[in-house]
């Protein structure tokens, strides 16, 4: 699979190129995420796709596509053609086109995991229960966030309810670390 660092790189280069922006970190840190848990970073079956797309066409596939077994919500097989793409920018760009709506970039603005995986799911992105794909989303994010050593941008339910926690928590943290310090300094005079 594709590093971490690696991934960094490329999504920003991708979201260029479909937003003709650069992402913001929120934006940043869910296109990772998205493409970590679908597609591992395009490194999935080696068809640099980040979004595990299908193409438009079910097998027996193109030239532009692999067959590859998948499942329904309720669990049911089927097979389908996946889309390759030349290189993982390339990959990881599709990904972001397809779920870039004006919802699911507000949605990411809240940095709310739960609500953009709402946003996808009512756009047909996927089938999943939001619920699932948000927990596995954030199973990736946080892998991701904590391997880069990045803050974390991306929370499930209430982003302000969390940013606050976190807050609390945070300098609650920083006050134990920094009494436990000052009583080892007391006892070592």
């Amino acid at each position: 699979m594709m590093s971490e660092a690696q991934a960094t790189e490329i999504v920003p280069l991708a979201f260029v190129r479909v937003h003709r922006r650069p992402p913001t970190p929120r934006e940043l840190a869910w296109f990772r995420a998205q493409g970590r848990h679908e597609g591992l970073y395009g490194s999935w079956e080696a068809l640099n796709n980040w979004g595990a797309v299908q193409a438009k066409q079910g097998p027996p596939c193109g030239s532009d596509a692999v067959e590859h077994l998948d499942h329904h919500s309720d669990g049911s097989e089927y097979s389908w053609c996946y889309r390759t793409y030349p290189d993982p920018v390339s990959g990881c760009a599709d990904m972001i086109r397809i779920a870039s709506s004006p919802d699911t970039i507000k949605a990411i603005a809240t940095g709310n995991i739960d609500a953009v995986c709402e946003v996808l799911r009512a756009n047909h992105y996927f089938e999943a229960k939001a619920n699932d794909y948000a927990i596995a989303i954030e199973r990736n994010y946080t892998l991701s966030a904590r391997s880069l050593h990045e803050p974390i941008v991306l929370h499930r339910g209430n982003a302000r309810e969390h940013r606050s926690r976190d807050s609390g928590s945070g300098l609650a943290f920083a006050l134990f670390v920094m009494g436990g310090e000052l009583l080892t300094l007391r006892m070592m005079l």
